[in-house]
């Protein structure tokens, strides 16, 4: 039986066929990108026994309810609460699996989460323009690396403002029974400011 592809709800819809080339991804970038990222890896953890266990695994454990830090691999790790993580990979070739193998089983202490979100990229100099049309938090005067959960269009999200190479880029996470009617209010948003559908590789080539 051949193996099953993955595929995010958003495919056909921030991945066009053809895909756009480097110089259109590029002009886009320069207003306002969009990019589906939903089939990094993601890990959920919870319990009194959260934070030691990752740190005991080497990670810099973000101290305070909301913040977030860096894995090794180039991924990231939110704490979402005062016993709760959000951990996500850097890229598709990028692994939790290791973590994942090194859970202590049935333990009360540390209990893994199932994590499905969708997850989009938002960059550009006009993200901060498509998030005024959506949502109703000001994110200009959001420190970076800190998560804020708001709403866009009525979905309920965590928005977690980065820095990538200098640049500003906003990593969002949503239900994914949302995905198309908010994918499409936020294509839409894109192409009416210039911006559109650009690829991952794009957005960290140009934040370099």
């Amino acid at each position: 039986m051949p193996e099953t592809i993955r595929q995010s709800p958003l495919y056909d819809l921030l991945q066009p066929a053809p895909p756009p080339g480097g110089a259109i991804q590029a002009e886009r970038l320069r207003r306002v990108g969009l990019c589906d990222v939903s089939l990094l890896e993601k890990l959920g953890l919870k319990g009194p026994g959260a934070a030691t266990w990752l740190g005991d695994q080497g990670l810099a454990v973000p101290a305070d309810v909301y913040a977030s830090g860096p894995l090794k691999a180039g991924g990231l790790v939110v704490r979402l609460g005062v016993d709760e993580f959000l951990l996500e990979a850097g890229s598709l070739d990028r692994s939790l699996t290791p973590l994942r193998n090194a859970l202590p089983v049935d333990s009360a202490q540390l209990v893994p989460v199932v994590r499905e979100d969708t997850t989009l990229l938002l960059c550009g100099p006009r993200a901060l323009d498509l998030l005024a049309q959506c949502c109703g938090h000001d994110f200009s005067t959001s420190p970076s690396a800190r998560l804020v959960y708001t709403r866009m269009a009525g979905v309920s999200c965590g928005i977690l403002p980065q820095q990538v190479g200098g640049n500003p880029v906003y990593r969002i996470w949503f239900d994914p029974s949302y995905a198309i009617y908010l994918g499409e209010i936020l294509v839409g948003i894109a192409d009416d400011l210039g911006g559109g559908a650009v690829d991952a590789s794009a957005i960290f080539a140009e934040s370099r």
